[in-house]
Order: structure tokens, then C-alpha cells, then sequence
């Protein structure tokens, strides 16, 4: 399920990830942060679920 968040953020154009996967990118607020710090991680699927699953504004 957490992988399938991350693929529909991407296709929805909610997060974008650098080449190297290690930054991600929150398109609409325009702020990039560490993805290979742990609690980034928790926070993009947290992020993602209320968007798309609660329908919460990005």
C-alpha cells in the first residue's frame, strides 16, 4: 500500500522525487526535503493519505 501512495502522488503530481531518490519534493508547497531520513518518510505517506484518501488540499 505504501508503494502505491508514492506511485499515485507522482502520477497525481503531489511529490516528485530527485534521481537518486533521496530528496523529495512537495510540488505544491515547493519544498524539498531528505528522503532518507525515516520520519520523511512517515510524513510523505501521512501527506499523501489525507490528500488522497481523506481529500484534504494539498
Amino acid at each position: 500500500m505504501n508503494i502505491d501512495l508514492i506511485s499515485l502522488g507522482i502520477q497525481k503530481g503531489l511529490i516528485k522525487f530527485d534521481e537518486e531518490k533521496k530528496a523529495i519534493t512537495y510540488i505544491h508547497q515547493n519544498k524539498k526535503k531528505n528522503y532518507t531520513n525515516p520520519e520523511e518518510k512517515v510524513q510523505a505517506l501521512t501527506f499523501l493519505k489525507l490528500v488522497l484518501h481523506y481529500g484534504y488540499n494539498p
